[in-house]
């Protein structure tokens, strides 16, 4: 008040110490037109106690936020990194089962070649044996244990023959 640091026309607060040199704050307001002042003198931590408790419950709250979001973030991140993990398997399994596809298709591609390729021969040799039996009944002229072991023979020929045809045919099936 004597240092000068009152309006006469509106309040003012400054802070100082009291007698024990501790820290106050004086609320000071000028009434009857500045005639009389109403002084009001209160320690700084009973002052501000409320204003600590609510900075205190302030920090409280954003560090349960902070907490919360933390915990979110990493819950997110988890379930996240699953789901990625979990396609990227099915993914590993899609991609072997095409590969497996693809073998599958180059094997029968090459049992259906080799059918084939076997099956002309085959039918051929079955052809000429049948024209070899035609012959030998056609002609007498041989002597007869010849003709019956050359006749057993094209009949092996034949029956081994349509016996490859077979085997040629379900090898197509199969490709």
């Amino acid at each position: 008040l004597l240092a000068g640091r009152l309006s006469k026309d509106r309040g003012s607060i400054t802070d100082g110490t009291d007698l024990f040199q501790r820290p106050t704050v004086v609320a000071l307001a000028p009434l009857r037109q500045a005639r009389w002042f109403l002084a009001y003198q209160q320690q700084q931590e009973d002052a501000f106690a409320e204003r600590r408790r609510l900075e205190i419950l302030a920090l409280g709250v954003f560090l349960v936020a902070a907490l919360a979001a933390f915990v979110v973030s990493y819950l997110l991140a988890s379930q996240v990194a699953t789901q990625l993990a979990e396609a990227d398997r099915k993914q590993n399994i899609m991609s072997d089962k095409v590969i497996e596809t693809g073998r599958l298709a180059s094997i029968g591609e090459l049992a259906a070649g080799i059918a084939h390729e076997i099956n002309n021969p085959v039918a051929i040799m079955v052809e000429e044996a049948g024209w070899i039996e035609d012959l030998l009944a056609d002609s007498a002229g041989a002597s007869g244990e010849t003709a019956t072991e050359i006749a057993r023979a094209v009949k092996q020929i034949r029956t081994q023959g349509e016996r490859c045809k077979a085997i040629t045919h379900k090898l197509l099936s199969f490709a």
